[in-house]
């Protein structure tokens, strides 16, 4: 029996977070890991250019994923979570949400000449969302539309680079 020290957890969040910078990486963005989660931003995108375009990523993964509800995945976010992303910041912020297979061993595939990593992204800004006096959670619809991928962040980022609302 193989011992991980990382809890599953962990593992979660850490998969996650390899699939958001191996993806800013084809892409030539800066991906920034933040030291402290104070804030509720978990990587931090950069892109060169005109404005330099900056973008504040708070990542969920889970096994866990909503079935695709007439086209809206529904998830329970943490009210702390919802709370730090329905506020309006100079530096744009979005949740990305990491559906990752129940086995965990289907998360990163190795062969020979590739390494990839299986996972369903999808990402939804809340700036601008109504508080709620919820205490523990908050469930959002986010279209299904909205993955997160090599096609929907270069227009997030340009976006962001014209100043337009997410």
């Amino acid at each position: 029996m193989l011992l991980m020290l990382l809890t599953p957890t962990l593992r979660e969040e850490a998969v996650t977070k390899a699939y958001v910078k191996a993806l800013a990486a084809r892409l030539g963005y800066v991906a920034s890991e933040q030291d402290f989660d104070v804030d509720g931003v978990d990587i931090q995108l950069r892109d060169g250019g005109d404005m330099l375009p900056t973008l504040d990523i708070q990542l969920k993964g889970t096994v866990n994923l909503p079935a695709d509800d007439d086209g809206v995945i529904k998830y329970p976010l943490k009210q702390r979570n919802y709370d730090l992303l329905i506020g309006n910041t100079i530096v744009p912020r979005i949740l990305v949400l990491c559906g990752l297979e129940r086995c965990s061993e289907e998360w990163i595939v190795c062969g020979d000449e590739s390494l990839l990593i299986k996972q369903k992204a999808y990402w939804m800004s809340l700036n601008g969302f109504p508080q709620t006096s919820n205490t523990t959670s908050t469930t959002i619809s986010i279209p299904s539309s909205q993955r997160f991928n090599e096609i929907s962040l270069p227009l997030i980022m340009n976006r962001i680079r014209k100043r337009q609302v997410l």
